[in-house]
């Protein structure tokens, strides 16, 4: 990695340019971006500075402002349909057995139920449109858990 001017660039555009040379890791990054601070407070910052990039790419359409590592931990930058992609690959979704799913189901519903419990105490204590809101909203995820549990129990036969 060369030389990078930092002087008069916020975070991300510094970032930015140090990926788009190549071969920049994510220790490169912090050592160039946050010089003398600590590892897990610059850690932080730089993913604030990749989500904040990330949510850029989201309304610029195929512009690569995504960053991403390959298998030895170099960054690059793609776009943001490219990166949703890579993340749908990366993270299969698990397939719940019958009994996995009726346990999961039971579990919403009670988190669910918890909820209701304590939005309407919020509510009652001090009623105003936001906590008001927030009881129908959980009230409404305790029917959705319902509907859930009932499709699970279904499916268990």
């Amino acid at each position: 990695m060369s030389e990078i001017e930092t002087e008069g660039k916020n975070k991300q555009e510094i970032v930015m340019e140090a990926i788009q040379e190549g071969s920049v890791t994510k220790d490169d990054l912090l050592d160039l971006g946050w010089p003398g601070v600590d590892k897990k407070a610059a850690s932080a910052s730089l993913a604030s500075v990749f989500t904040g990039m990330r949510m850029a790419a989201k309304f610029a359409k195929n512009v690569p402002l995504c960053p991403v590592t390959d298998d030895n931990g170099i960054f690059s930058l793609v776009t943001y349909d490219e990166w949703q992609e890579m993340q749908t690959e990366r993270a299969p979704k698990k397939v719940l057995t019958p009994e996995e799913a009726l346990e999961a189901a039971q579990k919403r519903l009670d988190r669910a139920t918890k909820a209701v419990a304590t939005a309407e105490a919020r509510n009652d204590k001090d009623p105003n449109r936001e906590n008001e809101l927030l009881f129908k909203r959980a009230e409404i995820e305790v029917e959705l858990a319902e509907i859930a549990l009932e499709k699970a129990q279904e499916a268990m036969g």
